[in-house]
């Protein structure tokens, strides 16, 4: 599965980056998610229980991180990169940035090896020490 994760934050992030720099162009880096079940099969990919219970937990992890996206976007909807406005393309934009949010959070909460951590936990093992209450 954490393969699956690197993938999507891959390919998330080259398409939202392409998304960005040239517009509708940029959607092409869509295709790459083809790659997935490809992998899948290769790897012989099935999770068990634990596994599920992760990528649950990575959803709603995504769904939170996805409503930041959406203000980010709209705070700067009016704004255009490389000539392209993100007016124009806040849907890719969004779909993009919910792929890379859910490889990146998949990654994060795969790599603690904590299905029960909350997220002061992941931010302690990711960055040390965090300050007392």
């Amino acid at each position: 599965m954490t393969g699956c994760y690197l993938i999507e934050t891959i390919v998330g992030g080259i398409a939202l980056l392409g998304i960005l720099f040239l517009g509708d162009a940029g959607m092409v880096f869509f295709g790459f998610l083809a790659i997935m079940p490809f992998y899948m099969h290769w790897r012989k990919v099935k999770p068990d229980e634990l596994e599920l219970q992760l990528f649950y937990k990575t959803g709603n992890w995504t769904m939170a991180a996805t409503f930041l996206a959406l203000i980010l976007i709209d705070r700067f909807f009016n704004h255009s990169v490389n000539g392209h406005l993100i007016s124009e393309n806040w849907m890719p934009l969004t779909i993009s940035a919910i792929i890379f949010l859910h490889g990146l959070i998949g990654l994060t909460i795969w790599k603690t090896g904590n299905y029960l951590a909350d997220f002061r936990q992941v931010l302690k093992r990711m960055f040390g020490k965090i300050a007392h209450r």
